[in-house]
């Protein structure tokens, strides 16, 4: 056996140019995902954007925090428990999207495709980023009026309705849907582990065919096994001789 692992192991090296078969297949998966993969960013603009407005806690009846908290850590909003649970109950209606009915994979899924942050003119965006226009719209529909539910009863706890009812927060245009191709995104790592794995067994698998596939004697023992005959002696590999011979200089 270990001479077998020997010998698959020497022909890896020595047929190391089929190597090149695993990052080529990467990099091809990459391309076709980059081709066929439509990706859609959506963003919905509000403002005007006061870091100081106290948005209502979720999960406490009296409790606010300020609005820049909410930008510093969009989890507080988007990985909500209520929220998630109303989301789901939005995209459940959608038969091809079954999967993100388990609340753990919704989760993963809000938290790599949603973001928030300041755009142009000092506007707060809400922005989806993935292949599904449909949930996208979904989710920043909700997440944008969830947003300002919050921002009524943080203003309402904290009773400063009347004094800062000027910089109150509100929808500014319409949806803004764009489209684009990108060589990687991380929802890809899945699939590329994937390739990665099937085009180094597949590389191994060929490197294997060729070597005992090959009629030619690799070692002084398969000589001696095959032919019957002892070896008496063996003719060094003369260009390895010379290369291993260091220079010297006069």
């Amino acid at each position: 056996m270990f001479f077998y692992i020997k010998r698959f192991s020497a022909a890896l090296v020595a047929n190391k140019r089929w190597g090149a078969i695993v990052p080529l297949s990467l990099l091809l998966y990459l391309v076709y995902a980059a081709a066929m993969d439509l990706r859609y960013s959506i963003i919905q603009a509000l403002g005007p954007y006061n870091p100081e407005i106290p948005l209502a806690v979720a999960h406490n009846p009296v409790a606010t925090i300020k609005f820049e908290e909410i930008v510093h850590q969009p989890g507080l909003l988007f990985l909500e428990g209520f929220s998630l649970k109303q989301v789901q109950k939005k995209i459940v209606v959608l038969k091809e999207h079954a999967q993100l009915a388990d609340e753990t994979q919704l989760s993963q899924f809000v938290h790599e495709s949603m973001s928030i942050g300041l755009g142009q003119d000092h506007l707060l965006e809400i922005t989806f980023n993935g292949g599904d226009p449909t949930v996208g719209k979904i989710l920043v529909d909700y997440y944008s009026q969830r947003l300002l539910t919050r921002i009524e009863d943080g203003l309402t706890r904290s009773k400063t309705l009347s004094t800062i009812s000027s910089q109150r927060p509100e929808f500014r245009g319409d949806m803004l849907i764009s489209t684009h191709r990108s060589l990687w995104e991380q929802d890809r790592l899945g699939s590329l582990v994937v390739v990665l794995i099937i085009s180094t067994i597949f590389t191994m698998i060929l490197v294997a065919y060729i070597e005992f596939t090959n009629p030619a004697f690799k070692s002084e023992r398969e000589m001696a096994q095959y032919l019957g005959l002892p070896i008496l002696g063996i003719i060094p590999n003369v260009d390895r001789m010379i290369g291993s011979i260091p220079e010297t200089t006069s």
